[in-house]
């Protein structure tokens, strides 16, 4: 479970970098797949290295979320025979300032 806690928390690093985008995950993760526009999935083998989707055991979900203002993400790790049963769960709020 400590390597899914890594990952998410990489994960959150990244979505900072990236003012909220995905653009920066998906350059560190290249193999991830986008699932509609507001859902990322990330995938690993079973040493919790990123993989392609067919030779995954775990997978990372990053989605957002509806917030008052700003950006909430949620960052799920399962395994791929288990979908449904979360091995870590991050939620991270992502303040944006306004841009002119």
């Amino acid at each position: 479970v400590s390597a899914a806690v890594l990952q998410a928390q990489n994960a959150a690093e990244l979505l900072k970098s990236g003012e909220g985008g995905f653009s920066s995950l998906k350059e560190y993760y290249p193999d991830s797949v986008s699932s509609g526009a507001a859902e990322l999935l990330v995938y690993f083998d079973q040493n919790w290295k990123p993989c392609p989707p067919e030779q995954a055991e775990n997978r990372m979900t990053v989605s957002y979320l509806p917030a008052d203002s700003g950006l909430r993400a949620r960052i799920t790790l399962c395994r791929e025979a288990d979908p449904a049963t979360a091995l870590y769960e991050l939620e991270q709020y992502l303040h944006l300032p306004n841009r002119i």
